[in-house]
């Protein structure tokens, strides 16, 4: 549920790996707390491999922050790279992730703040809401 903007800016010490939460820098400098899955732990570790707390996540070759475009490129090449013929963009990501939370019961305050949505009405309607 990340945005490309707060991808970019994450630094391996806002990782807590013991309790699967990352801690994101959101819009207006607004921090938050967010979480990920057990199988996203392992793939993190690896990626954050011998990096100091400081360090980005995902950098860029010289080590500074990556661009929201560069992850725009390798997210395209990813996506023609899986044979998917769907559109999709990092943004449909996000909003697909609401909905599937949404249709899991999720408590639509709760996952306002989880995504530092800025305000309930930018959720989808429970009449929106797609069959699984």
């Amino acid at each position: 549920g990340l945005r490309v903007s707060e991808l970019v800016e994450v630094k391996v010490g806002h990782l807590d790996l013991d309790r699967l939460m990352l801690h994101v820098p959101g819009f207006d400098k607004n921090k938050r707390t967010t979480f990920f899955s057990k199988h996203l732990k392992e793939s993190l570790i690896k990626q954050a491999g011998a990096k100091n707390t400081s360090q980005y996540l995902f950098p860029s070759e010289r080590g500074s922050t990556l661009t929201t475009r560069a992850v725009a490129k390798f997210f395209k090449k990813a996506l023609i790279a899986s044979g998917l013929k769907k559109l999709a963009t990092p943004h449909s990501l996000r909003q697909s992730f609401v909905n599937l939370m949404l249709n899991q019961d999720t408590d639509p305050v709760a996952l306002q703040n989880t995504l530092d949505l800025r305000a309930l009405n930018s959720l989808p309607s429970p009449n929106s809401k797609k069959a699984a």
